[in-house]
C-alpha cells in the first residue's frame, strides 16, 4: 500500500508478550485501532495483528462522496462504517434511536502503523527504530487502573422492562 511513512521490520520471538507491550505503548494515544485475529489458524489472513495509532488526517462525514475523496488518497486507513449506513445504501429504515450519534463514515490516517506477523513486526512511521525502542521498553503487565465511577442512566423503568419481558415470554409461548 502506498504510504509516505518509512518502514522497518524487526524480528520478534514472543508474539503474545509483544501484543501486551504494544497495548501499553498505545495508552497515551487518544485514537488508535487494534485489529487482532487472536492467532486464529486460517490461511486467509496476512497479518496476526494490525494497529494504527495517532491521527495524521481524518474524515467524519455523512456523505459518501466526502469519504470517497479521502479513500482515494491510498494510504493506510483505519475506522468504521455506521450500522445506519443501511438506510443510505439500501433504503431501509429503522425506528431505533441512535443515542451515540456516530457519523456514517469515520476514518483516519495514522501516524504509526504496526503489522505483526509470526516472527516479525513491521513498523511504518517517520522513525520506526524509535517506535520499536519505545514498544520494547514497555512492560508486559499494565499498571493497575482505577476507573472513574460511572453514572448509569436508565432508558426505561423497571416496570416497563418487566412488561417487555412478559410480552416476550408470551410471544415465545405462542411460538412466534
Amino acid at each position: 500500500m502506498h504510504t509516505d511513512l518509512a518502514s522497518c521490520t524487526f524480528p520478534i520471538a514472543d508474539l503474545p508478550g509483544l501484543k501486551k507491550k504494544v497495548l501499553n505503548w498505545l495508552r497515551p494515544f487518544s485514537t488508535f485501532c487494534f485489529l487482532d485475529n487472536q492467532q486464529y489458524p486460517t490461511t486467509s489472513h496476512e497479518a496476526e495483528c494490525l494497529i494504527g495509532a495517532g491521527v495524521k488526517e481524518w474524515v467524519q462525514t455523512e456523505n459518501i462522496q466526502d469519504a470517497d475523496v479521502f479513500f482515494q488518497k491510498a494510504k493506510w486507513l483505519f475506522g468504521h462504517l455506521s450500522y445506519d449506513l443501511k438506510v443510505q445504501l439500501h433504503g431501509l429504515s429503522t425506528a431505533k434511536e441512535d443515542p451515540i450519534g456516530f457519523s456514517l463514515y469515520c476514518f483516519f490516517v495514522p501516524h504509526v502503523v504496526l503489522e505483526l506477523k509470526q516472527g516479525s513486526l513491521t513498523i511504518y512511521a517517520e522513525e520506526p527504530a524509535v517506535i520499536f525502542q519505545q514498544i520494547s521498553a514497555q512492560p508486559e503487565k499494565k499498571d493497575t487502573f482505577s476507573a472513574p465511577r460511572l453514572q448509569i442512566n436508565l432508558v426505561m423503568s423497571r416496570d416497563a422492562y418487566l412488561q417487555n419481558v412478559k410480552a416476550l415470554q408470551a410471544h415465545i409461548l405462542r411460538g412466534d
